[in-house]
């Protein structure tokens, strides 16, 4: 149950930085851009190894410039160690190509294209979370709504509800870390009333861990339905049209951020 007490997905942490102050729809943009990069520009050979190793520096300075400490970013990241293992496992075990003889006399076939492959996919996911990370901590739920309707402002002309599906991708972002909290909360609320979580054979580990699911589920609901009430309450309506308090705009960072990305996407894809 300690993974559930140490994730903070969703969290938005402002620090005044030029990352913070750039229009959200650079930011989503270059985060698209860079998730191409990565998985069509970086193949499992020696420019494609370079082509991780240029993205992950970049990441890496971007963090810096938006006054994040890259040591809370590797330890968010890092608390998906089990997902990483579970590809890395996968690729390895199989993928088809020559089997590594070393291995294969303890029962283990495991080819070196599934390793190269499981290392390359792992390394891949890693740097893509990571922008994804820098993404949420550098863009309030303000500015996620308003850069995704103007993104997809086109779709209205297919009579797509473009402000409302930006609304609920927000609200979904923001009910993360929230439910995660929920989740720490029943947690020690269980582990008050005598429940060891850490203790016994699997399948008692596994009933145990139920008894956390109902509370969780009845608090998340709860809250749910006191949201849309205070939505409702302020005069929201689905379908309406929507006026903003604060228009988003590109300013020159942004235009140069975007040739910069644009010019790696030529650069990589060479």
């Amino acid at each position: 149950m300690s993974f559930f007490k140490k994730i903070t997905f969703g969290r938005y942490i402002n620090t005044g930085s030029d990352i913070h102050k750039l229009d959200p729809r650079t930011k989503l943009i270059s985060l698209v851009a860079a998730s191409i990069m990565i998985f069509y520009g970086a193949t499992p050979d020696k420019s494609g190894a370079l082509t991780l190793v240029g993205l992950f520096t970049i990441s890496l300075l971007i963090i810096m410039l938006a006054r994040l400490s890259i040591g809370y970013v590797s330890k968010c990241i890092l608390k998906f160690l089990w997902f990483f293992l579970f590809i890395f496992i996968f690729h390895s075990f199989f993928t088809p190509g020559r089997v590594i003889p070393e291995l294969s006399q303890y029962g283990l076939i495991v080819t070196r294209e599934g390793l190269t492959g499981a290392a390359f996919m792992s390394a891949k996911l890693y740097i893509i979370i990571q922008m994804t990370y820098i993404f949420i901590l550098t863009t309030s739920p303000l500015e996620i709504t308003a850069g995704v309707a103007s993104l997809f402002s086109f779709l209205k002309l297919f009579r797509v509800p473009v402000d409302d599906l930006a609304m609920m991708v927000t609200l979904a972002i923001k009910f993360i870390p929230i439910f995660f909290k929920e989740i720490k909360k029943v947690i020690a609320a269980q582990q008050a009333r005598g429940i060891v979580f850490s203790e016994g054979s699997i399948t008692k580990r596994i009933k145990t861990a139920s008894l956390i699911f109902t509370p969780i589920f009845y608090s998340i609901f709860t809250r749910a339905d006191e949201l849309n009430r205070a939505m409702i309450s302020r005069g929201y309506k689905a379908g309406a049209k929507r006026s903003r308090y604060k228009r988003i705009r590109f300013r020159g960072g942004d235009y140069l951020v975007l040739v910069v990305v644009s010019t790696l996407m030529v650069a990589f894809s060479v």
